[in-house]
């Protein structure tokens, strides 16, 4: 089967994509796909964990590579409008500390400003809507269950996982990015939702679990350094990132390859000025793979 995009002819090979969650690292996803674009491969099925959900969502809504680039492009140069920081409510919990009440403060960031921006690039679609398989987790810190977000009316069960259809792509997209304590959780039906890497950073099983074949895994985890500072951000990402280190090996099983660009030392979860050389590395790091993928899915 063989489909066109603004003047390339693809081979629609028989594998699918799973992209990790690492911030504005996500940008070297997009450098992945481009370089298998560039050279006929497109994949079939995608899954996404919070940055990564935002790559995988507008690349299965029909976004070109090209298009993808001008974007990654636009988030570093704009990228104060996506930090809506929660100034009230970071007043509020100073004095609740200080007055020894409740901290009510659930984030840092508010997230509308992500939310806006991806309703904007999807024009509201629902993901039940999305053409291309797609999985995107978030976590239900009320139950403590994986919420994987898809729209495929088929997937097999895995454990504590619950499957959801029928909503707002942006929302879930809002919902996976929900990084703890930086980001304000995410309320949809009931459920108080935050980042999906605290239970799939790679989610090559669930991909797998909606008929995803011959996986290729994109991990843009952050390799672990010592933070320069003890601020909140600091400690708080630099926790996250052991963690989900160890569950992408629990996690991250049935795929053929993994490809894992070397990010930058500096690269931090808002380090949005470095994602055009992410986005470098990663098509780099993928052009090496092109002969071992095609060797593995055509």
């Amino acid at each position: 089967m063989q489909l066109l995009q603004r003047g390339v002819v693809f081979v629609m090979s028989g594998f699918s994509i799973a992209l990790s969650g690492g911030g504005a690292a996500c940008s070297a996803h997009v450098g992945v796909l481009t370089a298998l674009h560039e050279n006929g491969l497109i994949p079939n099925a995608v899954s996404g964990t919070s940055s990564g959900s935002i790559i995988a969502s507008l690349f299965a809504m029909g976004l070109t590579t090209t298009d993808l680039k001008y974007l990654i492009k636009q988030f570093a140069k704009k990228r104060n409008g996506l930090v809506d920081t929660d100034i009230w409510g970071i007043i509020k919990a100073i004095f609740q500390l200080i007055t020894g009440q409740t901290v009510t403060l659930p984030g840092l960031l508010k997230g509308n400003a992500l939310e806006k921006l991806m309703l904007k690039y999807t024009g509201g679609i629902n993901i039940k809507d999305v053409e291309i398989p797609i999985v995107i987790p978030a976590v239900d810190i009320h139950s403590g269950k994986t919420v994987a977000y898809t729209n495929s009316p088929n997937h097999v069960s895995v454990e504590n996982v619950i499957w959801k259809q029928d909503v707002d792509l942006a929302a879930v997209i809002r919902a996976s990015c929900s990084f703890p304590a930086v980001f304000r959780p995410k309320d949809i039906d009931g459920m108080c939702l935050v980042d999906g890497g605290v239970t799939h950073n790679l989610p090559v099983d669930l991909l797998c679990a909606i008929g995803g074949k011959n996986v290729i895994a994109v991990d843009v985890s952050e390799i672990y350094v010592e933070p320069d500072v003890d601020n909140i951000f600091e400690v708080t990402s630099h926790s996250f990132m052991l963690m989900r280190s160890e569950l992408t090996n629990y996690t991250a099983k049935c795929e053929l390859l993994t490809i894992k660009p070397p990010m930058p030392k500096e690269m931090g979860l808002l380090s949005f000025c470095c994602m055009e050389r992410c986005f470098e590395i990663g098509y780099d790091t993928a052009s090496t793979f092109i002969p071992v993928i095609k060797s593995l899915v055509e």
